[in-house]
């Protein structure tokens, strides 16, 4: 509501006008600029410098990486010890618990026991 009220007020102005010029009032040609420009770089050492930012960036970018791995390396043989650790705690905790004189059936057939031989078969 208040930019409609604001609107009403404000008379559009005229488009600015460009001075009419013709192709002979236009430069065709280079002209140099005559006395000391103010900004003046060479394009090799503008080169040379971008590509020792770009090289600096991509070490950088390495030495990031090479130490995050150095990290990740050392955080992983950690766990690695630590469930080392652990399997062999657990070990120790079954063999302690395992009662003495008492025959504990595998699952693997080979490594049970052979049964003795029941009465009919001793006879045959």
């Amino acid at each position: 509501m208040i930019y409609v009220a604001f609107s009403r007020d404000i008379q559009p102005s005229a488009p600015p006008t460009r001075p009419t010029s013709s192709a002979d009032d236009r430069a065709t040609e280079f002209k140099a600029i005559e006395g000391s420009p103010t900004e003046s770089y060479s394009g090799a050492k503008l080169m040379v410098g971008a590509y020792a930012a770009i090289w600096a960036l991509l070490m950088l970018w390495i030495l990031l990486l090479w130490t995050k791995q150095s990290h990740l390396t050392e955080r992983l043989d950690g766990l690695e010890r630590a469930i080392d650790r652990a399997a062999a705690n657990a070990a120790k905790k079954a063999k302690a618990a395992k009662p003495a004189g008492r025959l504990v059936e595998s699952a693997d057939p080979k490594e049970r026991p052979a049964a003795a031989p029941s009465e009919p078969e001793k006879a045959g």
